[in-house]
């Protein structure tokens, strides 16, 4: 069997608010299944992938802030790129060499 469709669900409002629920389809040789998963099942599943959601945040909070550097470098160097061009604008104005 060979999973078709996993859907997980936190209920936003109602009697069943903050809870999850959801949805699992199998299909194989004898034809689909649809299972309907309770909070139970979902936390079990939860728990097995919440290494890899762990890392998987921490590697794009470390591209944003690369990326946020980088921005940050790239401002500074047009700034500098500025200034000199400016001093050497005001130094040919003055006729200093």
């Amino acid at each position: 069997m060979k999973l078709l469709r996993l859907s997980i669900e936190r209920h936003t409002y109602g009697e069943k608010k903050g809870t999850f629920s959801g949805e699992a389809t199998f299909t194989g040789e004898t034809g689909k299944v649809t299972l309907h998963l309770n909070e139970h099942h979902i936390e079990q599943m939860l728990l097995v992938c919440a290494d890899g959601i762990i890392e998987s945040a921490k590697a794009a909070a470390r591209m944003f802030v690369q990326e946020a550097l980088a921005g940050t470098e790239a401002a500074k160097q047009r700034q500098l790129a500025s200034t000199t061009v400016q001093d050497i604008a005001a130094r040919l104005q003055d006729g200093a060499p």
